[in-house]
Formats: C-alpha cells, structure tokens, sequence
C-alpha cells in the first residue's frame, strides 16, 4: 500500500499524505470550518456528516465536495 494516496477531488487530481477520514479530509484542505454549508460523496456516494470520521478516503477514490453559499 503506498504511502501517499493518488484521489480524484471534483475532477483534479490530488495526493494525500496518507489515509485520511472525511473530516480529517476536509481539515487538510481547511474547509473544516465550513462543515455546516459541505456536502462530500465518495464514489458517487453521500456520506453523512455524522459518518465523516468513521468513512476512511482510499487510493483513486472520487470526492466531490459541494459548498452551499447564500444569495440571490
């Protein structure tokens, strides 16, 4: 198992230092502080927010990530 992980996030590809959860995932990229606007499928799969720390992130995983922003 490499000790980095090659990811795929919203289209890009990106290297991880490792295996991470959901939430340390979002702390990586420093978007933990918009946990509350964030939704994250993994493969095509939702992940609830309260899975975040239990769902490990695994090499050449698909994440999307959607922030919700107000306006009009």
């Amino acid at each position: 198992m490499p000790s980095t992980l090659q990811v795929t996030v919203n289209g890009e590809p990106r290297e991880l230092p490792g295996a991470l959860s959901v939430g340390d995932f979002l702390r990586h990229l420093r978007l933990a502080h918009l946990e509350g606007g964030v939704a994250v499928c993994v493969n095509g799969e939702v992940i609830r927010r309260a899975d975040w720390p239990r769902v490990t992130l695994h090499h050449d995983d698909h994440i999307e990530i959607v922030h919700a922003t107000q306006g009009g």
